[in-house]
């Protein structure tokens, strides 16, 4: 018995004749910046996150909200705390669930604090307050430095969420290199100790 697949697509709409001039000039505007402008690998990590989040790269300069709000939460690390964002819903709309959200760039760049609209967005539709966190990023801080920072901070959400926001952990995700953490159970180094919360994550 052959099954067949509730879902269609016309593969028509994927040829390059199909997309609008709109979409065509879209393509050659990224294609030219991702050209022309500095490579990473010219002008250095910690160079190049700045020019990024300052928009002096192919992509926009970051969004910074005035309702989002920095925290700093303990790290296994005596003399070191992780930086978070943190991002409720508007309009003084209780949340429901704590979110905590690891933003992607590959280990390598962007922060916690780049994500804003994305955050106040999430924060809103799920009535959630989301939590961002600035893990450490490669190559200065090799692997397992940004799952350790990831971890620490799911274990203090997990044991601080209740006082200091009134609701519970109840999700992890992000985007791009998240889910590698977010689906990760405990890492070798871990010092967890209750089993993780569910896990989400955007492709």
């Amino acid at each position: 018995m052959t099954l067949q697949s509730d879902l269609s697509i016309n593969a028509s709409k994927f040829l390059p004749e199909a997309a609008s001039n709109e979409i065509k000039n879209l393509n050659e505007f990224l294609m030219d910046s991702a050209t022309n402008a500095p490579k990473w690998f010219e002008v250095g990590d910690p160079k190049y996150r700045e020019m990024r989040a300052k928009g002096e790269t192919a992509l926009p300069e970051a969004i910074i909200l005035e309702r989002g709000r920095d925290i700093s939460i303990p790290s296994r690390e005596d003399n070191r705390e992780i930086p978070c964002r943190v991002m409720v819903p508007e309009n003084g709309v209780e949340a429901k669930a704590v979110f905590m959200h690891i933003h992607g760039g590959g280990f390598v760049l962007s922060s916690e604090k780049e994500c804003d609209p994305l955050l106040a967005k999430i924060a809103d539709l799920a009535r959630v307050a989301v939590v961002s966190v600035g893990y450490r990023l490669a190559p200065e801080n090799p692997f397992p430095a940004a799952p350790e920072y990831c971890f620490d901070a799911a274990e203090w959400l997990i044991d601080n969420s209740k006082e200091k926001f009134g609701v519970e952990l109840q999700f992890i995700g992000g985007e791009n290199s998240s889910p590698q953490v977010a689906t990760s159970p405990y890492p070798p180094t871990s010092t967890s100790r209750t089993p993780a919360p569910p896990s989400t994550s955007q492709p």
